[in-house]
């Protein structure tokens, strides 16, 4: 659901069937190699009644999503006006290739 909803620009049976097909074998393949077992652990979190600290743990859970929803109406904003500026490169091969200079230098950087 998540592959629709970001690449579909809408919801229907013909969009619908080639990203869930893809979807259900990919997911029944992963399960087949690695099992229903999640892919990463996390430790369980606190209980206010059996760690007084935990308050504080919630505290900054929720400052840590404040921050994580500034970031993404930031990044959202971002990527809109990104996609201004590409829409104005007339050549759809120049505004291309500046688009995969960009990625790959963020690719080298990054990692």
């Amino acid at each position: 659901m998540f592959a629709v909803e970001l690449m579909m620009p809408e919801l229907s049976v013909r969009t619908f069937i080639p990203v869930a097909l893809p979807t259900g074998t990919a997911t029944f393949i992963a399960r087949l190699f690695v099992g229903l077992e999640p892919a990463f652990r996390t430790p369980p979190i606190a209980t206010l009644a059996h760690h007084p600290a935990s308050f504080y743990a919630l505290l900054l859970y929720t400052f840590l999503g404040v921050l994580t929803g500034i970031a993404a109406a930031l990044f959202t904003q971002g990527l809109h006006w990104t996609e201004g500026v590409f829409d104005r490169i007339r050549n759809s091969y120049f505004r291309h290739a500046i688009g995969m200079l960009i990625v790959g230098m963020m690719v080298y950087t990054l990692f």
